[in-house]
């Protein structure tokens, strides 16, 4: 199927989120993933088997569908539709413009000893309406904890580099894993994070 999506940049961000939404849901197989395009609305619905991957090519943006197996996707309308063996849906506004979430992989803080997290740090490039929330999970005994800090950018700060230290307090972990989020209707460009903790007195930085 022919795609418009041309460039290395748009290839690497695709790329990875394939690699993180759509391969769990194919068995490792990325082939066993459906694509569709609606060039009108620069849009890829890359489909699993229970969810569905959509990138914007033109905001360099992405939303996730709860829903997967679809076997068509065409606009007519003025809207999209998706198809679903002999069911056809007609997709919502609400559905088309959800908001936006990355989780990373669980992440080991350097030796075995057990760490005290003091801060999550990110760097973001300030848009008009950017905001977004960190959510970070770590592991105990018997189930998964987890805690969150919303964030915003200063419009006046658009175009520039800003860095946000959010403040958590969580003892006694080797590892955790991180979730970031942009509600529907904001922006979220992240160039990079960093975690602050103690291990053993020492203050540290993965």
């Amino acid at each position: 199927r022919h795609s418009t999506v041309e460039n290395e940049k748009n290839a690497v961000c695709i790329s990875n989120a394939v690699n993180d939404i759509i391969l769990p849901e194919t068995y490792g197989y990325a082939s066993k993933a459906k694509l569709f395009e609606l060039p009108s609305l620069s849009e890829l619905y890359f489909v699993g088997k229970t969810k569905t991957a959509v990138f914007n090519y033109a905001t360099q943006k992405w939303y996730r569908l709860s829903a997967g197996g679809l076997t068509d996707v065409f606009e007519a309308f003025g809207s999209v539709f998706t198809v679903k063996g002999e069911y056809i849906k007609r997709m919502t506004a609400t559905e088309r413009s959800a908001s936006a979430s990355y989780k990373t992989h669980y992440n080991e803080l350097g030796s075995s000893s057990l760490k005290d997290i003091h801060f999550v740090n990110l760097t973001i490039e300030a848009g008009y309406v950017t905001a977004g929330s960190v959510k970070v999970y770590w592991p105990g005994e018997s189930e998964v904890f987890s805690s969150e800090q919303y964030f915003e950018a200063d419009q006046a700060l658009h175009g520039n580099a800003v860095s946000v230290a959010l403040p958590f307090y969580i003892p006694n972990v080797s590892g955790i894993s991180v979730e970031f989020k942009c509600p529907s209707g904001k922006e979220l460009k992240i160039l990079g994070y960093g975690v602050t903790y103690d291990d053993k007195g020492v203050n540290n930085g993965l």
